[in-house]
C-alpha cells in the first residue's frame, strides 16, 4: 500500500506542466515539489517589482505562480498578454493542499488551455477568471 505522500508524487508525474515562474511569496517547497514531479519551474528570488516579474515570465514564455492578489487586478495585469497567471488562494496555507489544489488544476486543464489565463486556486476547486 503507498502512503499519501508517494500516491501525490506518482500523479504529478501523470500531469502535464506548463512552464511556471514562481513568485518569491511561493513556498520553496512547493517549487521543489513540482522540481522533483517533472515541472519546468523557476523560483524567482526576492527584490523583483511586479511589473518587472510578469514581464519576466512573459519573455521567458512561463506561467506565473504567486500569491499575490494584486495579479488579480485585470486591468493592471490582463492575462490574455501572458502566457497565464495562477494566483493561490489556498488557506491556511498548507503545503500538502497547495500541492492538490495544483495537481488538480493541471490534471484539468492541459499547458496550452492555461495560456492567457487567470486561475485563481484554492482547496475547493480553481476560478477561471477572464
Amino acid at each position: 500500500m503507498q502512503q499519501n505522500g508517494q500516491v501525490a508524487k506518482n500523479m504529478s508525474r501523470s500531469l502535464k506542466f506548463p512552464r511556471i515562474l514562481a513568485d518569491e511569496n511561493v513556498k520553496k517547497k512547493l517549487v521543489i515539489h513540482f522540481l522533483s514531479s517533472g515541472c519546468d519551474i523557476v523560483y524567482e528570488e526576492k527584490g523583483l517589482k511586479n511589473s518587472a516579474l510578469i514581464n519576466f515570465a512573459k519573455k521567458d514564455k512561463r506561467v506565473l505562480l504567486t500569491n499575490d492578489h494584486d495579479f488579480l487586478n485585470d486591468s493592471l495585469y490582463p492575462p490574455e498578454k501572458y502566457e497565464g497567471i495562477i494566483v493561490l488562494h489556498v488557506h491556511p496555507p498548507y503545503l500538502f493542499k497547495q500541492i492538490e489544489a495544483l495537481e488538480n488544476l493541471f490534471s484539468l486543464h492541459a499547458p496550452e488551455k492555461i495560456t492567457g489565463k487567470l486561475f485563481i486556486v484554492g482547496e475547493e476547486g480553481e476560478i477561471e477568471k477572464n
